[in-house]
């Protein structure tokens, strides 16, 4: 576990809440894609924004932690 937080450079404090938020998000995500499958015309593009953001949010917090 010490080495994950190392790596991550997050107290488990820091790591924890970044990770509950990302798992709070990614249950709402579940069902903006199972709406999505039943009807593709709906959030068309919603997931594609939120992986790139979640993507952006991780590198500008390894960038401000080095």
């Amino acid at each position: 576990m010490n080495e994950h937080l190392k790596e991550a450079r997050m107290t488990y404090v820091e790591h924890f809440w970044f990770a509950l938020i990302f798992a709070m998000e990614s249950a709402f995500m579940s069902v903006i894609l199972f709406i999505h499958a039943i009807f593709p015309c709906i959030f068309t593009h919603y997931f594609t924004h939120w992986m790139n953001n979640c993507h952006a949010r991780i590198q500008r917090r390894s960038r401000t932690k080095s």
